[in-house]
């Protein structure tokens, strides 16, 4: 259920399998604009109990695709939240035409005031955004970065091969996916100037201790310039 981890922000995590073995799991994080009302990134499977729990600390206005592959509840929240803007990446309007997507996601265009877009370029399969929470310095990661430290069996596995059974990094999958890779560069550039205190992780972890060298150091792994 329902994790407070500041003031204005919480988390659901929910189980997923992916290839039928590895157990990826994944997140929601929920913030709750200077408004009052409710940002929902990357929804888990809704369920009335859940949704009984987000109606006692707002209203749910934006629910967000953060990708052309974080996309697979999305409608099942709109559905019961009729009112509420779906948010999400161009990719994925052609991708998903049973969804009625209000706002495409850029980089230059700041829906929220509080909060700052971030557009991963050169990888069109993907189109992933991040997304920085500026009153709670909270960089909120889809598939970027994986930290893995409590998987087992075949799962840790995967995490050692993709170096996230220890520490913040890429997977190698989503490296695969690079097709432009100055553009790519160019793009999460910007994550070293931002003064993060917290990682809200996809998969899945919620990190508050060393998040600026956690970053650093995986960014220097992908050789984006400093």
């Amino acid at each position: 259920m329902l994790t407070q981890i500041q003031d204005s922000l919480w988390t659901v995590t929910s189980p997923l399998t992916v290839l039928g073995f590895i157990q990826l799991n994944t997140r929601m994080t929920i913030i709750r604009l200077q408004s009052g009302k409710l940002f929902l990134h990357s929804p888990v499977p809704w369920s009335a109990e859940l949704q009984q729990a987000i109606d006692q600390i707002g209203e749910v206005c934006f629910i967000v695709a953060p990708s052309c592959f974080h996309h697979m509840f999305v409608g099942g929240w709109h559905e019961n939240n009729p009112n509420a803007r779906i948010c999400a990446p161009k990719g994925l309007i052609k991708k998903r035409e049973d969804l009625q997507i209000e706002h495409v996601l850029q980089s230059n265009v700041d829906l929220w005031n509080e909060i700052q877009i971030i557009q991963i370029k050169g990888m069109p399969i993907v189109q992933e955004h991040l997304f920085f929470h500026k009153p709670s310095q909270t960089l909120i990661v889809t598939d970027l970065f994986f930290y893995l430290p409590q998987s087992a069996g075949l799962t840790s596995f995967y995490a050692w091969i993709n170096g996230v059974k220890s520490t913040v990094n890429t997977p190698i999958l989503f490296k695969t996916a690079i097709k432009d890779k100055t553009a790519f560069l160019d793009s999460v550039q910007i994550l070293r100037s931002l003064q993060v205190n917290r990682l809200s992780l996809c998969h899945h972890e919620v990190i508050t201790n060393n998040v600026d060298k956690l970053i650093s150091q995986a960014l220097d792994k992908l050789k984006v310039p400093s």
